[in-house]
This record gives structure tokens, C-alpha cells and sequence, in this order.
């Protein structure tokens, strides 16, 4: 005879749960879910909703650990919502990080980047970022990241990534064969021909990799290969991708960026729209 994983009580043979706890404790999730998905969309705080979670929470007989991870993840699936809708403004970003920490006061003491859920969080910094960028505000960088870049005088650094470079280059598509056969008698032809390159056709094709450095003035790239600063002043395109983004300059070829990514989340919405508000100032 097993015990119900919720209400501990016996639950039958061959059974860890009995079917009324489990259904109350799905409703529960789904109440706790929108609960705090509803605050974060509206700006509320955790203190708002944090009793209400508490009720939902003893009504579905759930772990402590439990609604710890429903809290993250549906802060997280909010935050990505909020970021992309709109540019999110610094008391925002802070109430919904409020969210997180409410959940776990450790969250923020490790790694945020290399958590598996919070591609909603970093949206939502980067969309902080962009606010602050459009109302010239110097976006915050740790102290200390930058240290082997040399920066001009009042030059801001803003973020930095490993990244490959790609250009645009115009590659051979191969050979094609042309024949013309040539009767001999006893129907039997002879071929003669001969073999000619194909069209070229224009492509990106990997040249490097290494840092790319976005400040307020300038994207600066230190690759293997390669070394050079593109003002903005310099850029005359910008081109967007779904995991990076590529510039053309008023001289030479078009550029095209592509940061290495952190974890599932597609970026090149952040840093095409960070570029594109760089290049106002």
C-alpha cells in the first residue's frame, strides 16, 4: 500500500497519490501560475499576491520547493511577455526582479546566465537596457568587465560576447558540363563538350571569431583574424537576424555579427534594436 504524495494518508495498492488530491493540486498550480503571471503584467508587487499564493499553496498541498518553481517559471514567462511588448522602464525591472527574489532570496547571488529558466529575466535586462538607451541613460556594467579595452574619453562600454564574424562574399556554385553529341554511323554518337564555372552567387561565409564590445559610441571587434572599431557614425544599414545582426558601412562589404548564444533565448532582436538606438545619439 503506497501513501499519497499530497495528503500522506494511504492511497491503495500500487497508487502514490489519491485522484481528488491530485486534481486539487493541479488546480492549485494553475491559481498560483495565474496569480503571479496577472501581477507581473500589471505591475503589482510580490506582498500583493504572496497571501494569495499561500492559500492556493495549502488548498493543492503543495512543497515549499514546489511553489518556489512555479513562482520562477511564471515570473519568467511574464517578464519575456512585458519585455518584448514594450521597452521596460527602471522601476519595472525592478518590481519584476522583486518577483524572483521573493520566490529565492539566493537567486540572484549565482550565475543568472547560465540558469536553464530565466530567458524571460535576461529579456527582460536587455529590454531594460534598451529603455535606457533611448532616454540616454548610461546603462550599468560591472565593474572591472571591461578592464582589457581601451575606451575613449567618455566612451561607455555596454556589453560584450563572443561572437563570429561573417561576410558577405561571392562563392562559386560549381561546374556544369555542356555536350553535343555527334553521329558517327551505326547510331553511335560521339560527345565533345566541355566543362564551365556556374554563376557566383553572393553568401555569408565565416571570417573569424572573437569579441564583439557595444559601447555608446562605437562596436569593437577583437578576433583571431581581425581587429577594428565601427563607429556609428560609420554605419549607413543595419541589418537584423534572428540570431545576431549585420552592418554595411559607406566603405567595404557588409558585416554580419553572430554572439554566441545564451541558452535557448533568439537575441538578435536585443542587439539589432541596441544598435539601431546607438546609432540616434
Amino acid at each position: 500500500m503506497g501513501n499519497c504524495a499530497y495528503c500522506h494518508e494511504k492511497a491503495g495498492l500500487f497508487k502514490n497519490e489519491h485522484a481528488a488530491c491530485a486534481e486539487a493540486a493541479k488546480a492549485a498550480r494553475v491559481k498560483i501560475r495565474d496569480v503571479v503571471m496577472e501581477a507581473i503584467t500589471s505591475d503589482k508587487l510580490p506582498e500583493d499576491v504572496m497571501a494569495d499564493v499561500s492559500i492556493y499553496q495549502r488548498e493543492g498541498r503543495l512543497t515549499d520547493g514546489e511553489v518556489k518553481s512555479l513562482i520562477l517559471d511564471s515570473a519568467d514567462s511574464a517578464a519575456r511577455k512585458v519585455a518584448l511588448d514594450s521597452p521596460v522602464d527602471n522601476d519595472r525591472f525592478e518590481r519584476i526582479g522583486a518577483f524572483f527574489l521573493a520566490a529565492d532570496p539566493e537567486w540572484l547571488t549565482g550565475d543568472v546566465m547560465k540558469r536553464v529558466n530565466c530567458s524571460g529575466f535576461l529579456a527582460t535586462s536587455y529590454s531594460n537596457t534598451l529603455y535606457q538607451v533611448l532616454h540616454r541613460q548610461i546603462p550599468y556594467s560591472h565593474p572591472g568587465g571591461f578592464d582589457d579595452f581601451r575606451f575613449e574619453v567618455d566612451e561607455h562600454p555596454i556589453l560584450r560576447r563572443y561572437a563570429s564574424l561573417d561576410e558577405y562574399r561571392s562563392v562559386p556554385t560549381g561546374s556544369s558540363f555542356q555536350s553535343v553529341g555527334l553521329p558517327i554511323g551505326g547510331g553511335l554518337y560521339y560527345r565533345i563538350g566541355a566543362s564551365q564555372p556556374r554563376a557566383n552567387v553572393t553568401g555569408l561565409v565565416p571570417v573569424d571569431d572573437g569579441l564583439i564590445v557595444i559601447t555608446t559610441k562605437a562596436i569593437i571587434y577583437s578576433g583571431q583574424r581581425q581587429n577594428f572599431r565601427l563607429p556609428y557614425t560609420s554605419i549607413l544599414r543595419l541589418e537584423s537576424f534572428v540570431d545576431g545582426f549585420g552592418i554595411h558601412q559607406n566603405y567595404g562589404g557588409g558585416k554580419v555579427f553572430l554572439p554566441s548564444p545564451l541558452g535557448s533565448m533568439d537575441e538578435g532582436w536585443y542587439f539589432s534594436d541596441l544598435v539601431s538606438a546607438l546609432m540616434k545619439w
